[in-house]
């Protein structure tokens, strides 16, 4: 479905064609594919989907939690960010960061490695070249990094 939604599409109207459904019930991002092609599928088949704008608004975690606030109804504590410097910001942990759009823990992360992503210098918009030596360890074959101080040696 996520590489070839029009041969998923496909596939669901042959079945259609074939074979006797009375409701089509998806519960993840087919719902977005269905709720657009539903003047396609609706004479051949039940749909329990609301329109593709509704569609849109409940599945995405931002446009929910912007809902339930309109609606007065309770929620998570919920922040809305847009760069890591707005997260960076906003973050007191225990936190759970999640993209907005996202199933099966996809596009979640934990509190710890949020705290390490935050401490990089990389999404503090800082960019740190050849701050690390690497040396081989004699006895492992393996390989030890080291700071480089000012000059660009190897601290001891």
């Amino acid at each position: 479905m996520r590489d070839d939604p029009a041969g998923f599409l496909s596939f669901v109207e042959k079945l259609l064609a074939t074979r006797h459904f009375d409701v089509l019930l998806p519960i993840h991002e087919q719902g977005f594919l269905f709720a657009r092609v539903r003047q396609r599928l609706q004479d051949r088949v039940g749909l329990a989907l609301p329109s593709f704008e509704s569609y849109r608004t409940a599945h995405s975690k931002a446009g929910f939690s912007r809902l339930l606030d309109e609606l007065g109804l309770p929620q998570p504590a919920t922040r809305i960010v847009k760069s890591a410097g707005e997260l960076r910001d906003a973050i007191r942990l225990p936190s759970v960061v999640k993209t907005s759009v996202g199933t099966a823990s996809r596009g979640n992360w934990c509190p710890t490695g949020i705290r390490a992503m935050l401490k990089r210098e990389l999404y503090k918009g800082e960019r740190v070249w050849n701050r690390l030596k690497f040396e081989r360890v004699p006895e492992s074959n393996k390989r030890r990094s080291k700071l480089r101080d000012e000059s660009g040696d190897s601290n001891s």
